[in-house]
C-alpha cells in the first residue's frame, strides 16, 4: 500500500486461483471492483494475510492518497499458497501476454 501512495493510476499482475476451475495460465483482467468480490483474506486477524483490498481500505482511512484507478492482472495459477523458482509451463507462456497487455495499455 505505501509504495501506491502519491501515484493517480496503478497497474498490478499478479497470480489468482479462482474457484471455478479455469486453466492454469488463464488471464484476467480485473479492476478493484472485481477483485473486492473474488478476494477475501485468509486469515482475518493476521495483518500478514491482509487483502489488497483490505489494504486500500485501511489506507484510505488513513488519510493516504492511493490511486483510483486500478488495472489488475491476474494469472490463473494451480497454487497460490505455494512458491517456487520456476513457472509452471501454462503461467511461463502466460507472461509474455501479459507483458504485451501491459504495454497496450500504457
Amino acid at each position: 500500500m505505501e509504495l501506491l501512495e502519491g501515484f493517480d493510476r496503478a497497474i498490478i499482475i499478479d497470480a489468482i486461483q479462482t474457484r471455478n476451475g479455469h486453466p492454469t495460465g488463464n488471464i484476467y483482467t480485473l479492476n478493484l471492483a472485481d477483485l473486492r468480490e473474488i478476494s477475501p483474506t485468509q486469515h482475518s486477524a493476521s495483518a500478514h494475510d491482509t487483502s489488497l483490498i483490505t489494504a486500500l481500505d485501511a489506507g484510505i482511512e488513513l488519510g493516504m492518497k492511493l490511486p483510483t484507478d486500478f488495472t489488475i492482472f491476474a494469472v490463473e495459477v494451480e497454487n497460490i499458497l505455494e512458491f517456487s523458482e520456476q513457472s509452471t509451463p501454462a503461467v511461463t507462456e502466460a507472461i509474455p501476454i501479459v507483458v504485451e497487455m501491459v504495454l497496450d495499455i500504457l
